[in-house]
């Protein structure tokens, strides 16, 4: 299943971005996104995360615009990032999604997110493996997955031009295959927008 995953992510994700370089009738400027969240585990969706520790995590990722019309864009973004869980689970993660974006003429937007991407998880603390008729602490060498998840954004761009910064609130609901105790995530956070690469 690893290789099949890897297989149709390496094919697909490659072929979707050139598509949306090559769709994009006016080049956009390519943003940078950083977000900082704190990630939680929970079997509904819903806004969980606010009730546990901070269990921390960051991203970081770009966008290729594909069709942009007045008040609504569709784009692929693409997103790397990890986090920390104490007692369950860490991780790191490669994360291409589909971007529906709907913009108010005073700089409020609103994102829709579906993305299916890479996680290769570790359990945080020390694992004990039976060896010669006694158990061995080993180092967890993490396990391969696929990561689907689904977000909902909103941001305000910072003046009106279109490289002007743009600070964002983040919501993300997510699961892994195969399918543990610990797939289901909640991902709450805070980031920001910007445009280096004009």
């Amino acid at each position: 299943m690893y290789k099949t995953m890897v297989l149709v992510l390496g094919l697909l994700c490659p072929g979707a971005f050139m598509l949306a370089q090559t769709n994009t009738s006016e080049k956009a400027p390519m943003p940078l996104r950083i977000t900082l969240f704190t990630e939680a585990k929970a079997l509904t969706p819903g806004f969980h995360f606010h009730k546990y520790p901070i269990h921390p995590g960051a991203s970081v990722g770009t966008q290729w615009s594909l069709k942009q019309n007045e008040h609504t864009s569709h784009s692929l973004g693409l997103t790397l990032g990890g986090y920390y869980h104490p007692t369950l689970q860490a991780a790191v993660f490669v994360l291409p999604e589909y971007v529906y974006r709907y913009e108010f003429d005073f700089g409020l937007r609103i994102d829709a997110k579906v993305g299916a991407g890479y996680q290769h998880s570790f359990h945080p603390k020390p694992i004990f493996v039976p060896e010669n008729g006694t158990y061995v602490e080993k180092r967890d060498p993490g396990t391969p997955g696929l990561l689907l998840s689904g977000s909902l954004e909103i941001g305000y761009q910072l003046g009106q031009k279109p490289t002007s910064p743009i600070i964002y609130a983040q919501y993300t609901y997510a699961g892994d295959i195969p399918a543990t105790a610990t797939s289901l995530h909640q991902m709450g956070g805070i980031g920001i927008t910007f445009f280096p690469f004009q």
